[in-house]
């Protein structure tokens, strides 16, 4: 292997579930002029990337909890200058698939795969970056204000956590489910507006959407089963086919979920979005309109989507008693969404005035501060659900 030109050695980050490959890995390359650094499984490479400067990712492809080629697509939306190489088995068609469609792979090399041939790989690598940014600078720097977006979006990926807040029973006020609501720690994008304004920005709104399908998928692993869960979506989530298929770390908690299409885009129409949510349910998840009445999410979207649940939202209910115009509009809402089967949802319930008026508009569930604000899952909310 050639010497790099770079003054620096370059950090290639091994990740593997397995030590003693990792170890051997070491052991093979320790002649090299690289910085090698490895990683136990995707959670740890991600910390690792987000520390420091890593050059090249090799990621085995079969790791418990998310394959290879999921972690390396993750890795070139939040770190696209980052060079990507798979190790998978001649049987792994799908992990190949992956890697060329999504994540974009340098290269898939076939396991047992030599250290020699790792090396080469790695010095290709390289050096196609270096050609590649070669061509970048000629063509001058026109993307700099986008990877800033990225660099900004990578760091606050690690302070983004799950709040929950109840939805009650409008009758009874009795737990019906809990809502996930993403929030940020972070000094400078510290809302989920920010956050998905700065995502669409970056271009990888998906790859935020499947980090934040882990974590929840994490959340209900520690709640009791009978606990229903609303997560909202992005609009472009419709169009990742990862949400479809075994990929999706929610699919095997579908029939305790329930999507709530979020109003940051227009929900594109056509027969795509109608196959997509047919899908959806087909897979056992109930699909909920978000924010009725606010941003895009209008009577079109209503008609479109035919949604199995419909938020009202909260602009419509806050102060409603003291507004007869609202009380005749959310009372006609409630009563054709009865008529055709749909379970409705008050929002942003403050005063037991506004919940005194939905319950007698025949409203089905209830959440706002009165009920509960958004809080992180403690130990004793998971005990009680």
């Amino acid at each position: 292997m050639q010497p790099p030109t770079d003054t620096k050695r370059p950090c290639v980050l091994f990740v593997d579930d397995d030590p003693s490959v990792l170890a051997n890995l070491r052991r093979g390359l320790w002649r090299e002029p690289l910085d090698v650094v490895t990683a136990g499984g995707p959670d740890v490479a991600l910390a690792v990337l987000h520390d420091r400067d890593v050059d090249v990712v090799v990621s085995d492809e079969q790791m418990p909890g998310m394959p290879g080629s999921e972690l390396l697509s993750i890795v070139r939306h939040l770190y696209p200058e980052v060079c990507r190489i798979l190790l998978g088995g001649h049987a792994d068609v799908e992990g190949a698939l992956r890697a060329i469609n999504d994540a974009r792979v340098f290269r898939f090399l076939t396991k047992p795969c030599p250290i020699a041939e790792i090396a080469g790989c790695i010095t290709d690598a390289l050096a196609a970056r270096q050609q590649r940014r070669a061509l970048e600078r000629s063509a001058g720097d026109l993307r700099r204000e986008s990877a800033e977006r990225v660099r900004l979006l990578s760091g606050v990926m690690p302070t983004v956590w799950l709040a929950i807040q109840p939805i009650v029973h409008a009758v009874s006020g009795e737990l019906f489910a809990y809502e996930t609501l993403a929030r940020c720690d972070h000094r400078e994008i510290r809302t989920p507006v920010a956050l998905f304004e700065l995502a669409e920005q970056a271009d990888a709104v998906i790859a935020v959407e499947r980090m934040l399908r882990l974590r929840m998928a994490e959340l209900l692993r520690t709640l009791p089963s009978e606990v229903l869960m609303f997560v909202n979506i992005h609009p472009q989530s419709l169009a990742d086919p990862e949400f479809y298929d075994d990929r999706n770390p929610l699919i095997p908690f579908a029939s305790r979920l329930v999507l709530e299409i979020i109003e940051r885009q227009e929900v594109p129409g056509g027969a795509t979005t109608i196959q997509s949510l047919r899908t959806l349910r087909d897979l056992g998840f109930r699909v909920a309109i978000d924010d009725l009445g606010a941003g895009y999410n209008g009577l079109t979207t209503f008609t479109q989507v035919a949604p199995d649940i419909v938020k009202f939202d909260m602009a419509l209910v806050r102060g409603l008693d003291a507004s007869p115009i609202k009380v005749r509009l959310l009372s006609a809402l409630v009563e054709l969404c009865a008529e055709l089967g749909i379970i409705t949802v008050a929002e942003g319930i403050e005063t037991t005035a506004e919940r005194d008026v939905m319950r007698g508009l025949g409203c089905d569930l209830l959440q706002g501060y009165l009920f509960g604000q958004p809080k992180r899952p403690t130990r004793e909310l998971r005990r009680a659900g």
